[in-house]
C-alpha cells in the first residue's frame, strides 16, 4: 500500500493587504524525500514552511499534512508529528530554562515545559543528546551554551517526538564552520535513520546542500521557479535565473 504524501500544497495562494506572497503553489514531499528550499530575500520561504508545519493557513488553495486535510484535522496532535526549527524558536527560549525542559517541551510542541519529566522521557531526552554527541549538556540551562550547543538542544527537541517531517530554516545562520560541518554529519546520520524523517531545509548557502537531499525547490518572487531532482534544479543557469547572479558565481556539487 503506497504511503500518501507528507505534504502537498495545491494552487495555493496567500495575499497581506496588497501584497500576493505566494501565487499558485504546487508542492508535493513524499517519505523518504528530502528538500531544499531556496531564493532570495522577501520570496515567501518563511511563509511556505509555516504553511507546511500548520502555523500559517493559505487565502486560497488546499494543503494536506501527513496525510490530513487542513481545516479537517486537529492541528495540535499533527503538530507533534512535523519537528520544526527556526530562529525565532530559539529566541523565545528562556535562558535559565533546563535543557531537559527544551527538549522536553517538543512533546508537546511548546516553548516552556511546565510538567513533571517521566522516567520514560528522560531517557528519550538523553537518547537524543547522545545522538548529537552532546550529553554534556544534560543539566546546564540554555543560557549558557554556544551557538552550536543550542542548535543541538532544539534539534533534539524538534526530534523528541519522533516526528515524520522536520522542517529547518536557515537553522546554521549563527554557527561557526566546525558548528555548521558537525551538524551537517548529524542531519546525514538522521537521514539515514530506518524511521528518520523527511527533512526539509531553508538556505542561502550551497554548502548547506548535503549528499542526502533528493530534491530542492527554487522561488522566486512568490512563484516556483524550478522544482524536481536535486541534480535538475540546483544548476548554475536555475540558480542564476532564481538569483540574477551571473552563472560563473555558482560552483554546484550534486
Amino acid at each position: 500500500m503506497t504511503q500518501p504524501s507528507f505534504l502537498e500544497l495545491k494552487n495555493v495562494f496567500i495575499v497581506r493587504g496588497s501584497k500576493q506572497v505566494l501565487s499558485g503553489i504546487n508542492w508535493c514531499i513524499n517519505p523518504g524525500e528530502h528538500w531544499v528550499l531556496m531564493g532570495p530575500n522577501g520570496c515567501g520561504k518563511t511563509t511556505m514552511l509555516e504553511i507546511a508545519s500548520g502555523y500559517l493557513w493559505p487565502t486560497d488553495g488546499e494543503v494536506y499534512l501527513l496525510g490530513g486535510k487542513l481545516g479537517e484535522v486537529y492541528l495540535p496532535d499533527l503538530r507533534r508529528e512535523i519537528g520544526f526549527v527556526a530562529p525565532w524558536v530559539l529566541g523565545r527560549i528562556q535562558e535559565n530554562v533546563p535543557v531537559e525542559d527544551v527538549i522536553a517541551s517538543g512533546l508537546d510542541a511548546s516553548i516552556g515545559y511546565v510538567s513533571s519529566i517521566s522516567s520514560h522521557f528522560k531517557s528519550q531526552i538523553r537518547h537524543q543528546l547522545e545522538f548529537f554527541e552532546a550529553l554534556e549538556l544534560q543539566g546546564r540551562h540554555f543560557g549558557e551554551l554556544s551557538s552550536g550547543e543550542k542548535l543541538k538542544v532544539v534539534l533534539s527537541r524538534s526530534l523528541i517526538s519522533k516526528p515524520r517531517l522536520l522542517i529547518l530554516d536557515e537553522p546554521f545562520a549563527h554557527l561557526d564552520l566546525t558548528s555548521r560541518y558537525h551538524c551537517y554529519d548529524f542531519l546525514g546520520k538522521l537521514s539515514r535513520e530506518p524511521k528518520g524523517p523527511s527533512i526539509v531545509l531553508v538556505t542561502h548557502y550551497l554548502e548547506d546542500i548535503c549528499p542526502f537531499f533528493t530534491h530542492a525547490l527554487l522561488l522566486k518572487e512568490g512563484h516556483v521557479q524550478a522544482q524536481g531532482s536535486k541534480k535538475e534544479v540546483i544548476s548554475s543557469d536555475l540558480l542564476s535565473q532564481t538569483f540574477h547572479i551571473p552563472k560563473k558565481s555558482f560552483i554546484c556539487r550534486n
